[in-house]
Formats: structure tokens, sequence, C-alpha cells
């Protein structure tokens, strides 16, 4: 684990996808490093800015290129911690980020609510920031073969 805060709603880590079947000859399998983050429970403001700012410096630090958003276990998160994600946080990472493609695999919240929030914000990051290439998904497995083969 790269990161968790005291209550261990926000949580980072890396881990390593390999594709088997990518490979003609299988001494040579892809792999890629990915970035994950979840979000658990009900988070609050101060949460949500220090896991996302903390995720952003691991993210250049570590040149990843690929992530999984786990939000299936996210039950809320304050309206606040939206509207400063929106205002503050991705005009900065798409700014940081505009060169080279990312790609972001989207595990959504089983909340209505929060899955509608995250769409609409997802669906504006993607129109802006033509770099930032987000999909969504309801299981781990379609998301790590999503990553794996772009």
């Amino acid at each position: 684990m790269l990161y968790q805060n005291k209550r261990k709603t926000f949580l980072i880590e890396e881990i390593t996808l390999s594709d088997k079947n990518s490979a003609e000859n299988k001494e040579v399998i892809k792999t890629i490093e990915v970035l994950k983050l979840y979000l658990i429970g009900r988070l609050t403001v101060e949460e949500h800015k220090e896991g996302f700012e903390t995720y952003l410096e691991l993210f250049k630090e570590g040149n990843y290129i690929y992530a999984i958003f786990d939000y299936l276990k996210l039950e809320y998160d304050p309206p606040q911690s939206r509207a400063w994600f929106v205002t503050s946080y991705v005009p900065r990472y798409g700014k940081e980020f505009k060169d080279k493609n990312r790609y972001l695999a989207l595990l959504e919240s089983q909340n209505l609510f929060q899955k509608m929030t995250t769409s609409f914000i997802s669906s504006g990051v993607q129109k802006i920031y033509k770099t930032i290439n987000i999909s969504f998904f309801q299981e781990i497995e379609e998301a790590e073969k999503w990553l794996i083969k772009q």
C-alpha cells in the first residue's frame, strides 16, 4: 500500500497487470503498472483533498499512464469535495498530463447519486482534456482487460 488515510477511506496501491494472450511468443508478456485508488465509505472534504493530492504526486513521480479509480464501496463524498475536484484539481491534472495519453478505468459506485455525479464530471473532463481517456466499469476484471488493451 502506497498510501492510506487514518480512517482507511482513501487507499492507493500500485498493481501490475499482465496479458498472457498478448504475445505470439509466450516468452514476451505485456505488463503494465497501474496506480489504483479506492474510495470507501463516507469521506470528509479533507480526506478527499488529501487523497487526491497524494494520488497526483504519486502518479507524476511514478510516470504512470494507467489508473483505476475504485468507487465500488464509496457511499458519500460531500458536495464541497466534488466542487474542489472540478474547479481546482481537474484543471491541474489536465495541464500536468496534456502531453501524453492517460487511461482511467473507473469502477462505479453502487450509490445512484454518486454514479450520476461521477459520470457527469468524467464526461466534462474528457471533453476538455482529450488526453484523458475514461471508461466506466462495474467489475474489476473488465476494467483490467480494457487497460491492458490500451
